[in-house]
């Protein structure tokens, strides 16, 4: 496919633009949950050139990594 044929070239930062205009939880208040428990909660910012999910929180910004991690919309 053309996308795999840039991302060889390229690398994930040719990607990292329109991942972030595209996603479902950009600017999103959301919480990540790993078993069963909130691990972070802040705003999504978008994603960084290694991939990982970058959330605003009362902290300042953190850089998500995690193989297996539950995202979802904060209840107000």
């Amino acid at each position: 496919s053309e996308h795999l044929s840039i991302l060889d070239q390229s690398g994930f930062d040719s990607f990292v633009p329109r991942w972030n205009t595209l996603h479902a939880f950009q600017g999103q208040d959301v919480v990540i949950v790993q078993s069963d428990r909130i691990h972070w909660q802040g705003k999504v910012t978008g994603i960084d050139r290694l991939g990982r999910l970058l959330l605003e929180t009362g902290q300042g910004q953190v850089a998500v990594t995690a193989g297996d991690v539950s995202l979802r919309l904060k209840k107000e």
